[in-house]
């Protein structure tokens, strides 16, 4: 049913919007590079992703423009809308059908504050 689909695509690629383009050649280029990754993806330009072979992401997932992606783990499920401008970093997990709207912030990692005597940029972090 995939590989249909896909098909489909590739024939009526002039059809599709830039963006549908862009996803599917990204699908194409990068897919050996991800953990998993599912096509229909979605991926806007001046996206930014590191780490790929940490990455899950399910079918019809969105990254919109000036997205920076940089996780130690992160698995997205089907549905999942990427925003504007959103930084998305540490060990996430993300169910399905989720909108980030824009300029949402994730660092998943948080700075060790304990020691009132220490300043809190030399008492570390911790990765959540």
């Amino acid at each position: 049913m995939k590989i249909i689909y896909i098909l489909k695509a590739i024939i009526n690629i002039k059809n599709l919007p830039p963006e549908g383009r862009r996803g599917l050649f990204f699908y194409f280029l990068n897919k050996r590079k991800f953990r998993h990754i599912e096509y229909p993806i979605t991926v806007y330009e001046h996206t930014y992703i590191r780490n790929h072979d940490k990455i899950s992401l399910g079918n019809n997932c969105q990254i919109y423009r000036n997205c920076l992606i940089s996780p130690t783990d992160l698995k997205a499920g089907n549905y999942v809308n990427f925003g504007y401008n959103g930084f998305f970093a540490g060990r996430i997990e993300i169910g399905n059908n989720v909108m980030f709207g824009p300029n949402v912030v994730i660092p998943g990692a948080n700075h060790n504050f304990s020691k009132k005597n220490i300043p809190i940029r030399n008492q570390g972090s911790t990765i959540r």
